[in-house]
């Protein structure tokens, strides 16, 4: 029988570096509640180096307040000197600039210390463990067969019944390179999006997805568009990183939706192939019908298992005066086509407020739509999950 290789009671220390007594607290708090790993405080940078000099350290928690910048500074040259232990920056705010150079500068993770209860312990285990069992979430692309058929509200809003719906985290991915609707319709500002991930001159990880995402409502963040981070001159998209950028937001977040308008058909196969479902939004128009036909076609002759595609008729009206679902699902290649009602006043309301339905129109029909929209794909996750796999509640 080999024997496993496990780490020494002294590479299973954390340092905390900090200069606050609510912080050193809340840290000790957790740490003694876990058992696993000692603990040591610090105040000064000076005084970790000098324990990092001496022995080795699983994790060093580096407190960057009250001068961010300046310990940025240090911090990069800390860990150029001990690339053997991981290192979390610690402020009191998520500020995008901060995030990205603590990124850049070789930090694993940012930790905002209000999250230090609920996040610290999980963090550590995972930075220690080098995350070798990672989970893998699910992706889902909503495309759009026509300008204005209402693919970016109901990608926001299937991202949020998602979250809502699986009790767990999602993150909605902004690839609109032309107008970036998702920010402009939730209100976001941001300086970093999807483009600067694809650009990273570095290799792309978990912490770096995670720091460049916005926060909107709890357990939804978003990934900008180049359109949404510098309208006048957006950056392009690398899409040659974008495979393996796809299956790192599968680790990062259980539920994935993309919301990519106007997307080549190359990179829609892409993204495709790497999700569950790809739903491809159209309203009951002619011209619509048509290019829907022309996009399964491509997308299944690009190896796109039909199976996963999905119609979506959207804004649909009680009453249609010339297509009836026999000739739809024949122009949609056989495909069974789902509908979403056209509820103007619900979707305007919510729009005009950047709210998300759930927030401004809980109870409207197209709420109801979109959340069994939701349901569906959920259900289809817990068939597809291992057993004893569940929700993370």
């Amino acid at each position: 029988m080999v024997a496993q290789n496990k780490m020494s009671v002294s590479q299973m220390t954390v340092v905390l570096r900090t200069e606050e007594p609510n912080t050193k607290g809340a840290v000790a708090a957790m740490l003694d509640i876990d058992g696993e790993f000692s603990l040591q405080t610090v105040g000064s940078f000076q005084d970790l180096l000098v324990i990092l000099e001496r022995e080795p350290v699983a994790v060093a928690l580096v407190d960057i307040d009250p001068d961010p910048e300046r310990s940025l500074e240090i911090l990069e040259q800390a860990i150029a000197r001990f690339p053997q232990t991981r290192f979390v920056a610690i402020a009191g705010e998520m500020r995008n600039e901060l995030v990205l150079t603590a990124m850049k500068a070789g930090a694993r993770y940012f930790l905002v210390k209000r999250n230090i209860s609920p996040e610290l312990v999980d963090v550590i285990h995972r930075l220690v463990s080098g995350d070798v069992k990672m989970s893998r979430g699910m992706v889902v692309t909503v495309l759009s067969a026509g300008g204005g058929c209402g693919a970016t509200t109901l990608a926001i809003n299937l991202a949020n019944e998602l979250r809502l719906g699986g009790q767990s985290q999602a993150l909605l991915v902004d690839m609109d390179t032309s107008y970036g609707g998702v920010a402009k319709y939730l209100g976001l500002q941001g300086q970093f999006g999807l483009a600067d991930v694809l650009m990273h001159p570095q290799q792309i990880d978990r912490q770096l997805v995670r720091s460049a995402t916005m926060g909107h409502a709890d357990g939804l963040r978003v990934l900008l568009s180049p359109a949404s981070t510098n309208f006048s001159a957006p950056l392009p998209l690398r899409t040659d990183r974008l495979e393996a950028v796809l299956e790192i937001f599968k680790q990062v977040s259980p539920y994935t939706v993309i919301d990519a308008p106007r997307a080549s058909m190359d990179v829609a196969a892409m993204l495709a192939k790497a999700s569950k479902l790809v739903l491809i939004v159209f309203q009951m128009n002619v011209k619509d019908l048509r290019t829907l036909q022309a996009m399964t076609s491509a997308l299944v002759g690009r190896g796109v298992s039909r199976e996963s595609i999905v119609p979506l008729a959207n804004r649909c009206r009680s009453k249609r005066t010339y297509l009836n679902p026999q000739d739809i699902q024949q122009i949609a290649g056989g495909l069974a086509v789902t509908e979403i009602s056209n509820d103007y006043r619900a979707a305007s309301k919510a729009l005009n407020f950047g709210q998300l339905l759930a927030e401004k129109e809980p109870r409207s029909s197209l709420r109801r739509d979109i959340q069994r929209l939701a349901k569906r794909i959920l259900d289809a996750a817990q068939v597809a999950a291992p057993a004893g796999a569940g929700r993370k509640g």
